[in-house]
């Protein structure tokens, strides 16, 4: 793998948000060198990224440059789809709108500006159709070099921060867009064939971006969404122009479905608290309860344990509840005995040997670690245990 240097090339270096060409180098003797990228030194000298798959190269020798014109062409049509899209953008956001960075390549484009919120559905709508009826509009594309100030006062648009010489390059499609570029374009508009917007997001404070796909890319990317949703309408049993309807009656079906699973769950949950009551201890006219549950609903436990301190003056109370290797312990404590068993204390001492965490009130707290039913149970007689 070496770069090479020649005394004049073809290929495209990379500039302007557009990647370099690729393509291969060959002589008469059988030399073959597969150019991977080209890019642009400081000296403006073109370099050749390449991998010598046979031959030799060396200095002076004559040899035959081939731009892989199916990678150009792709990229071609996300550049001027940029140069699209910046002047639609500008139409319909505003003309504060600048171009605020650019990647081109065979995939997609993205294309940075300014622009101080997010873009509704409906304006990229917008933007996108804008774009597209340009693109049926088939303008010619022209190009002109002339002096950067003879440029400004034509009308051409410059990027803001960018370094232009003396001369400059006019892009112009049909006095659609015009802008300074040296980029490669397609001859007409309509060899963009169809612009699809695929995605618009925040990049940094005050900037968006627009990931954009064209020709080939965007029917494959327009076929695929559209066999997917073919498919989900199968699962459904719909249509798929109805697939929206039908997903808004599924959720609601299943947020009902939940409700009465919610309902059972809180009704056997609360059988269970209420078995538990009778197993309350009287230490000294301290009330004691304690118990460890399995998968149920916490919010009832903590229903059952205001409703434990509204029973008894004087009482403590433990409920730990167990799911998988999870567990979640809480204690209530009355206000008549809080200020001998504090409820943040007694629980720190029933999760420290478990290796979990835990704090709150003198009257109410609460924590959880890793445990399973046998050794939390333990842990919660232990402390109890000191307290009667």
């Amino acid at each position: 793998k070496v770069t090479v240097v020649l005394d004049k090339t073809p290929m495209y270096a990379e500039s302007g948000g557009q990647v370099g060409d690729k393509g291969v180098i060959t002589d008469e003797s059988g030399m073959n060198a597969v150019v991977s990228d080209t890019q642009k030194a400081a000296n403006q000298f073109h370099l050749h990224q390449v991998e010598l798959v046979n031959g030799v190269l060396k200095q002076g020798q004559l040899v035959r440059v081939s731009v892989d014109m199916t990678y150009r062409q792709e990229v071609i049509l996300n550049h001027s789809a940029t140069h699209l899209l910046h002047k639609v953008l500008r139409d319909v956001l505003g003309k504060h709108v600048q171009q605020k960075g650019s990647l081109v390549n065979a995939d997609k484009l993205r294309f940075d500006f300014s622009h101080d919120r997010a873009i509704s559905n409906e304006t990229l709508r917008k933007v996108e159709c804008e774009v597209n009826r340009a693109v049926r509009a088939n303008l010619a594309a022209k190009s002109d070099v002339m002096s950067f100030d003879d440029a400004v006062a034509s009308g051409a648009m410059a990027l803001f921060g960018e370094k232009y010489g003396d001369d400059v390059r006019v892009m112009d499609f049909g006095g659609f867009s015009v802008e300074l570029c040296g980029g490669t374009h397609v001859k007409a508009t309509g060899d963009i064939g169809l612009f699809k917007i695929i995605e618009e997001t925040a990049v940094a404070s005050g900037i968006r971006r627009i990931e954009a796909v064209t020709g080939q890319a965007a029917l494959a990317w327009m076929q695929n969404n559209d066999a997917q949703l073919k498919k989900m309408a199968q699962t459904l049993k719909s249509q798929p122009n109805q697939v929206g309807q039908s997903i808004v009656q599924l959720l609601e079906k299943n947020k009902a479905l939940q409700a009465e699973i919610d309902a059972v769950k809180q009704t056997q949950a609360n059988a269970a608290v209420k078995d538990v009551f009778s197993s309350v201890e009287e230490v000294n006219g301290v009330h004691f309860l304690s118990h460890v549950f399995e998968n149920t609903d916490v919010s009832v436990l903590r229903d059952h344990i205001d409703g434990f301190k509204g029973k008894f003056e004087q009482g403590v109370v433990v409920f730990a509840n167990v799911i998988e290797d999870k567990v979640q312990v809480l204690v209530g404590v009355t206000d008549a005995v809080n200020k001998k068993h504090k409820a943040g204390v007694i629980i720190k001492d029933i999760l420290a040997p478990l290796g979990g965490r835990g704090g709150g009130r003198p009257d109410f707290a609460q924590g959880g670690g890793e445990s399973d039913v046998a050794t939390v149970g333990k842990s919660i007689e232990k402390e109890l245990k000191t307290l009667k």
